[in-house]
């Protein structure tokens, strides 16, 4: 054989392993807090000061819950962009070339994940994007799950309003977010806190943040089995 298969030189497995790890971790934290509340809630001690206790662990709860959301998501986007980026890059290195008649692909930046093209034939930058448009231009999008584009889009959507704004990011910048992602159908994946009847702080649900782990693990299938059939067809020709 005169040419050699190009593996991605990176450990996908070890690095789901830790992330599971602290998101396990995590949750057992957050299942004592919510015990917590629920006996402080239900206590026979001073009716006035079980309140005030009461409150407090909602407060600190409510807190704590969007903390796991920046921490799950400063785990997971970059994951998700580093698995693309080693990926990728050995996906060019095999040969592979983008298929059909995509504008992507008349682009001197086809294998530039920040950015993708839109309808005009403009360069727009978009991570989540631009990694679902690489991926429908090689042809191998079959190979990925159904909300493969939803969820690329929620983890780096969520990730940048997180990571830029912190807790307290302002009544305004939430309420955007979340017309945001309302506009995208997404506002079922998130919660969020209110002050004066406005939004004030956003998390993401339990359920979302194991839909985003199973994402983790199922990209790094996706790319298991198209190495799988490009080595194979390496060998038969």
């Amino acid at each position: 054989m005169d040419k050699k298969y190009v593996f991605p030189d990176y450990d996908p497995d070890a690095q789901l392993r830790a992330i599971s790890d602290i998101v396990r971790s995590i949750t057992v934290v957050s299942e004592g807090k919510e015990k917590t509340i629920l006996e402080t809630k239900y206590s026979e001690l001073n009716h006035e000061y079980v309140g005030d206790l009461y409150a407090d662990d909602l407060c600190d709860s409510m807190f704590f819950d969007v903390a796991v959301s920046h921490a799950v998501i400063a785990l997971i986007a970059p994951f998700v962009e580093g698995a693309f980026c080693h990926e990728i890059v050995a996906l060019e290195e095999n040969g592979y070339i983008g298929s059909g008649n995509y504008l992507r692909n008349k682009t001197n930046y086809f294998w530039e994940l920040g950015c993708w093209v839109d309808t005009d034939g403009k360069k727009r930058k978009s991570i989540g994007i631009g990694i679902y448009q690489i991926i429908e231009a090689l042809g191998v999008l079959g190979y990925f799950p159904d909300n493969f584009e939803d969820m690329l889009v929620l983890i780096f959507e969520y990730r940048n309003y997180a990571l830029h704004n912190g807790f307290e990011a302002g009544k305004k910048r939430a309420a955007d977010f979340l017309n945001k992602i309302g506009s995208k159908g997404m506002k079922k994946y998130f919660f969020w806190t209110t002050s004066g009847g406005k939004p004030l702080m956003v998390g993401m649900k339990k359920e979302t943040i194991n839909q985003c782990f199973t994402f983790c693990v199922k990209i790094k299938e996706s790319f298991d089995k198209i190495k799988e059939i490009g080595l194979k067809n390496m060998v038969e020709n």
